[in-house]
């Protein structure tokens, strides 16, 4: 069987530059926000706001809303395509 992996160089052009950097740096963004709401959810166990506020440096209320918005992306990065990139050119 044929491997599924796709080996994209860095130095074959600048087309393969970027698509090497933008997945790379794709892989590193979904580790940092799945980090970022491994803390988050840590900080504010039972929907503790002030206390993820401090953190943030927010209002409560806005750490709320960043909250909701960073598991909002944390669950869209964890889509197939997203993965699916990552795997096949990582």
């Amino acid at each position: 069987m044929a491997s599924q992996h796709i080996e994209i160089p860095s130095t074959a052009s600048r087309l393969s530059a970027l698509v090497r950097r933008t997945v790379d740096n794709g892989r590193r963004f979904q580790e940092d926000i799945e980090q970022i709401v491994d803390i988050a959810q840590q900080v504010a166990s039972g929907g503790d706001w002030d206390a993820l506020a401090t953190y943030l440096g927010t209002s409560a209320a806005d750490a709320e809303t960043a909250y909701n918005l960073l598991v909002a992306l944390h669950s869209a990065l964890g889509v197939a395509v997203f993965n699916n990139v990552l795997d096949r050119l990582g």
